[in-house]
């Protein structure tokens, strides 16, 4: 492996660590190869005293994947995105199909459901 490729794999390995919502305790040793003795987590990191909101993703991604479709597969993940939001931009103005107003904005009520600002 070249030392960029190196680099690159600690760095993801970091982010994942960074944006986990296990028991920070777990992971350490887990990555040290020993295994976290108690049933339960730490109850002392940051994960344990503040667990990240979990949500069905489910009808997130199926509504995303139906604005891809529905724009045709023509735009990246940024416009798809803004158009969900119900962001109506230079992209959206010029965009050729009339399809998209059925999602305009549609994200909106799912995202401020899980307290997400936009």
């Amino acid at each position: 492996m070249a030392e960029q490729e190196i680099a690159r794999e600690l760095l993801n390995e970091t982010v994942t660590y960074a944006e986990s919502s296990v028991c920070r305790h777990k992971l350490l040793l887990h990555y040290f190869g020993e295994s976290y003795e108690k049933k339960d987590n730490c109850g002392s990191c940051d994960n344990c005293l503040n667990p990240k909101v979990k949500f069905d993703g489910q009808e997130d991604i199926k509504l995303a994947l139906e604005a891809v479709v529905s724009t045709k597969q023509l735009f990246k993940s940024k416009h798809i995105a803004e158009l969900l939001t119900g962001k109506k931009n230079r992209r959206y103005k010029s965009c050729p199909t009339r399809q998209k107003t059925s999602f305009l904005g549609l994200a909106r009520t799912m995202i401020s459901a899980i307290g997400v600002p936009l």
